[in-house]
């Protein structure tokens, strides 16, 4: 669990390099992983920051959620600014409903100076179910419509880092 993840790290006196150690093994066998992290700015998520090439946020197309993107990337800034890590930071669309207006005015008109991606991931009852069945959703409906925004955000995530890089 994170919580634990966060405790063990808060013992450590380079957590940044004690995460990468614990990553480390998985280097062999995988060419990436994906900390689903809670948002929030706890010591795993800082840790995080100093750690990872890219930085997926994943956003609820309302109010409250979009307004959270504001705080996160003043806090990447200021973490660039003092020298520190600090991933690009790649919002996407999660959950979108496409029923309720303000999900559709807020991926019509998303926030200015957030480099959105473009496919939008929807609500479905087939996401949620990965949780359950512990397994990707590509690999449990791949030809779902979800499974295809996934693909899709992850092609897009993958060339905008390759460009940055």
């Amino acid at each position: 669990s994170y919580r634990k993840l966060d405790l063990m790290l808060n013992e450590q006196k380079k957590p940044s390099r004690s995460l990468r150690r614990l990553l480390k093994p998985l280097s062999d066998d995988y060419d990436v992983v994906v900390l689903d992290c809670p948002p929030g700015l706890t010591l795993t998520n800082e840790v995080v920051f100093s750690t990872a090439d890219v930085l997926l946020v994943p956003v609820v197309p309302n109010a409250l959620t979009v307004r959270t993107l504001k705080p996160l990337a003043e806090h990447l800034d200021k973490r660039r600014r003092k020298g520190e890590a600090a991933p690009p930071m790649l919002p996407f669309f999660s959950m979108v409903d496409k029923r309720k207006s303000i999900h559709r005015n807020t991926i019509t008109s998303p926030p200015k100076g957030f480099p959105f991606l473009t496919p939008k991931i929807p609500f479905s009852a087939k996401v949620e179910r990965m949780e359950v069945e512990r397994a990707p959703l590509v690999a449990l409906e791949p030809a779902s419509v979800p499974a295809v925004a996934f693909r899709n955000l992850w092609r897009e995530a993958q060339a905008r880092v390759s460009v940055a890089a």
